[in-house]
C-alpha cells in the first residue's frame, strides 16, 4: 500500500508529535510501503512532501527551491487562473483537489489533460469524508467529474488521515473507483498501480530514496 498525503501538524508540541508518530507506527503494523512525511524513521519507507496552499499565481522560479527541498511537491487552490496555470506550467508533482468542500470552478478536461501529458497527477483524499457527512458528499461529486476527465489514469487517491482508522485498503479504494463508473481493468490501475508508478517517478527524480 501507498499513501502520498499524511498530514504533519506545524505544532512542535509533544502530544501533537506523539500523535503523528503512533499513526506511523500502526502504518508500518498494515505494511504499508511508501508515506510522505517529514518527522522520525519508521519501518515504511518515508518521502517529504510539501502541499502549497494559494490563490496567488506562481512561478517555477518561485518553487525551485522548494523543489529542491522536498521529494513531492504539490499545489491545491480554490482559483481557477491558479488552476489553469499548475495545468499548464508550473514545476509540481501533484494537483490537490480538496475534496473536502464545493469546488469553486469547474474542472476543465483540456487542462486535466495538459497537465497530464506533463505528467502531473491529480490527488483526492478520503478521510475528510469519513469525517464529515458533508465533506462525503462533495468528495463523491468532485470524484465522478474528476474520473470522468482522466479515466482513472495519473489519479491518487489519499487518505490525509488523521487517525488509523480512516485509512482504507486497496481493496476499498477498487471499489469505491468501481462507483465511480470505471470498469474493472481502470479501477484496478486507478487503485493500486497508479501510486506505484507515481512513486517510480518520484524515486526517478531523486535517486537517493
Amino acid at each position: 500500500m501507498h499513501d502520498f498525503n499524511i498530514p504533519c501538524p506545524l505544532s512542535t508540541k509533544k502530544r501533537a508529535k506523539n500523535k503523528v508518530a503512533h499513526l506511523l507506527c500502526q502504518y508500518s503494523q498494515k505494511h504499508i510501503k511508501a508515506i510522505s512525511f517529514d518527522n522520525e524513521k519508521f519501518q515504511v519507507q518515508q518521502l517529504t512532501r510539501i502541499t502549497l496552499v494559494t490563490d496567488t499565481l506562481l512561478t517555477n522560479c518561485d518553487l525551485r527551491s522548494t523543489y529542491a527541498s522536498f521529494d513531492i511537491v504539490a499545489i491545491t487552490t480554490s482559483n481557477p487562473d491558479v488552476f489553469e496555470q499548475a495545468c499548464r506550467t508550473l514545476t509540481v508533482d501533484l494537483i490537490a483537489i480538496d475534496c473536502s468542500q464545493r469546488l469553486p470552478f469547474a474542472l476543465d478536461i483540456s487542462l486535466i489533460n495538459i497537465a497530464m501529458e506533463r505528467g502531473i497527477y491529480f490527488e483526492m483524499c478520503y478521510g475528510p469524508a469519513i469525517r464529515d457527512g458533508t465533506a462525503r458528499g462533495y468528495l463523491i461529486e468532485i470524484a465522478k467529474h474528476l474520473v470522468a476527465a482522466t479515466h482513472g489514469k495519473k489519479t491518487l487517491l489519499n487518505s490525509g488521515a488523521e487517525s488509523i482508522t480512516e485509512i482504507r485498503t486497496a481493496e476499498d479504494l477498487y471499489h469505491f473507483a468501481k462507483f465511480m463508473g470505471l470498469p474493472n481493468d481502470a479501477a484496478h490501475h486507478m487503485s493500486r498501480k497508479n501510486s506505484e508508478e507515481f512513486l517510480h517517478i518520484i524515486q526517478y527524480k531523486h535517486p537517493q530514496l
